[in-house]
């Protein structure tokens, strides 16, 4: 009996060991698998040690596999390739992922894949666990994500579990942090918007802000300010944006684009996944629900639809384009003084816009001519503006630059010719511009030498701009006249108080001197057919989908 009851206990001691022991080990493994071909894009993880927390060399029973559809393959890779360099300590061109496109691509769903997938890869840095959030525009808004984790990730306790069981890879707290513990360290904590400064709480490893067009910019920039502690990562998701407080993203798009034109690398990367390539989706369905939308509302429809990144508010200058129409000074083929005698019987080095308004600013754009006499292309290169300021101040900036007055001839605001800046009678722009020797003349040619004509109509200036940066006909050197180049992307269009749109804001004063000058130079048919192709300019839309101005406004041909 005793030898009996000895075995006995000794059988239970190892027993217990077998079941310690079995239980020491979890399999943390998840595989990234492109659905339609089987392709492995990505595998993580491996036989977790509870004890040692660490990766075993042991190979894995049981995993997780996803897949992945056709739009997510693209972004799939680049993660995958930033994860490599990460893992392998090498520098990385980019610290962001951008996901943008219209709905049903998949967004959310790759973007929280990755977020786990990134605390399996890289459960601790530098000794200590790994920590990751995932920001929504509220808690209410969370859902989305909550449910993207427990589809591709199924297990876990239970909120409020005291404990896992056996293949749990997580449990989730709700209250009070809203945070994801996995088994082998890491954390994921649900964040609200909310409040902007609730994302300075310290470190973040990994960063995720889902419909990040909800939020404004303060949430990325303090959200991104942590990730320089360990060198992490933050996915973004959106749709276009359609709100002016989401402004930021199209200004973050903006530059991105601007460095792949240059080749040069910029810390974000923009990728577009297309509901078209999600074959989860009921096309049919979806084709319905577009052309709904689309009469309904057609500028939403262009962005959460068809993916369009959209100016935020009708732009003034709709044919602006920064890399068509943003170009370095030409070498050759100056024509100003042959252009300027033709035209007044001096020869002058600089044509010059200029708008009088003492607030915010007196402007001028400084202008060459380039090309054919008859075919001309006006260049900006250089600005002044003078801030809270009098004739007197910008032309005191001017003579700084170092234009004499003989050498520039100055196209002014009509209105200068009966007041100052301050739009007070007496003593005029014209007068003072004329008591410092500098030659200035109104957009349009007085009739005798007593007519003092008053502006074009600034609809028709605005129409005659836009055709010229359509045809290249107007540039702007990005070294000389950054403010120019960018008063023209900015500056908006207002409905006035008669039914009439115009430049808008602190950017039309700028740009109002381009309109002074083109109108110049070009007014008197200088385009060819210009008044055939300026009338033509009506009921249009633009590559971002922008209409032109209405067709209500025809193009005057008295000059």
């Amino acid at each position: 009996m005793l030898v009996s009851s000895l075995h006995r206990q000794f059988r239970d001691v190892l027993a217990k060991q077998e079941q310690e022991e079995s239980l020491r080990f979890l399999d943390l493994c998840v595989v990234w698998r492109r659905k339609k071909t089987g392709e492995i894009l990505l595998r993580v993880g491996g036989r977790w040690d509870l004890w040692e927390k660490r990766y075993t060399d042991a190979p894995v029973q049981v995993g997780r596999i996803i897949d992945l559809l056709e739009s997510q393959i693209e972004c799939a890779r680049w993660a995958a390739f930033w994860l490599a360099e990460f893992q392998a300590g090498r520098p990385r061109e980019f610290l962001s992922l951008f996901l943008m496109g219209d709905r049903g691509g998949g967004k959310t769903d790759f973007a929280s894949i990755f977020l786990v997938t990134l605390l399996i890869a890289c459960p601790r840095l530098d000794g200590t666990p790994a920590i990751a959030w995932q920001v929504s525009a509220s808690h209410a808004d969370r859902d989305e994500l909550d449910r993207a984790i427990r589809n591709y990730f199924p297990f876990g306790a239970s909120s409020g579990a005291l404990g896992l069981q056996r293949g749990d890879w997580y449990r989730y707290v709700e209250h009070p942090k809203h945070v994801y513990q996995f088994v082998h360290g890491p954390t994921l904590t649900n964040v609200s918007a909310n409040d902007a400064e609730d994302l300075k709480r310290g470190r973040v490893d990994f960063l995720l802000i889902n419909e990040a067009q909800k939020m404004r910019k303060l949430v990325p920039a303090y959200g991104l300010g942590r990730l320089k502690d360990k060198g992490g990562l933050t996915v973004f998701t959106a749709n276009p944006p359609t709100q002016t407080k989401a402004q930021w993203i199209l200004d973050l798009w903006d530059k991105e684009q601007k460095a792949l034109s240059t080749g040069q690398p910029f810390p974000i990367k923009f990728l577009t996944l297309k509901s078209e390539l999600n074959d989860t989706i009921d096309h049919h369905v979806a084709s319905q629900v577009a052309d709904i939308i689309r009469i309904l509302d057609p500028r939403l429809a262009q962005a959460d639809l068809d993916g369009q990144m959209l100016r935020i508010g009708q732009p003034a200058y709709w044919e602006w384009n920064e890399l068509r129409n943003g170009r370095s000074i030409p070498s050759l083929g100056d024509v100003t003084r042959e252009f300027t005698r033709r035209k007044t019987g001096r020869a002058y080095d600089y044509v010059a816009g200029v708008d009088f308004q003492s607030t915010p600013h007196m402007a001028t754009s400084v202008c060459k001519l380039y090309g054919s006499l008859d075919n001309p292309i006006l260049w900006a290169v250089n600005e002044i503006v003078a801030d809270q300021a009098t004739e007197e101040d910008l032309l005191d900036l001017v003579e700084e630059a170092g234009y004499a007055p003989e050498e520039i001839l100055f196209i002014g605001d009509a209105s200068g010719q009966w007041q100052d800046g301050k739009h007070q009678r007496g003593r005029d722009s014209f007068q003072v511009f004329k008591s410092r020797r500098f030659h200035i003349v109104p957009p349009v040619k007085p009739k005798n030498p007593t007519h003092r004509p008053k502006n074009p109509p600034i609809e028709q200036r605005v129409k005659l701009v836009n055709q010229l940066l359509s045809q290249e006909k107007y540039m702007v050197d990005p070294k000389q006249a950054p403010k120019l180049m960018e008063a023209l992307k900015e500056c908006d269009l207002k409905l006035g108080k008669y039914g009439k749109v115009h430049p808008h804001g602190y950017y039309a004063h700028l740009t109002d001197t381009v309109g002074y000058i083109c109108w110049w130079v070009y007014a008197k048919g200088r385009l060819g057919t210009s008044e055939r192709a300026l009338g033509s300019v009506i009921e249009r839309r633009n590559s971002s989908g922008h209409r032109a101005l209405p067709r209500s406004i025809s193009f005057n041909h008295a000059v």
